[in-house]
């Protein structure tokens, strides 16, 4: 990460909500966003294949990485969190 990406991480609060959009039925990916608007914009986007919005709650301790830019991207491994799907 850079040091934006750093001070960004540390400046989340202990608890968030995050969101993705996947397709129904697989198990949630690694990449989620802080921002519902851009979730929903890649169901727009992806009209090839069907997509849902998926929201979910995690401790701040759960997020890998953070990427700085437009999308507000998160890197959430899943075997860190399997009673939160």
């Amino acid at each position: 990460m850079t040091l934006r990406d750093q001070q960004a991480l540390a400046s989340l609060p202990d608890e968030l909500v995050i969101y993705r959009a996947q397709e129904p039925g697989r198990e949630p990916g690694i990449s989620w966003t802080l921002e519902k608007k851009v979730a929903i914009e890649f169901i727009d986007i992806c009209k090839h294949s069907p997509r849902v919005l998926v929201e979910r709650r995690v401790k701040k301790s759960e997020v890998y990485a953070v990427i700085s830019g437009p999308e507000r991207e998160l890197l959430i491994l899943p075997i860190l969190s399997p009673d939160n799907p």
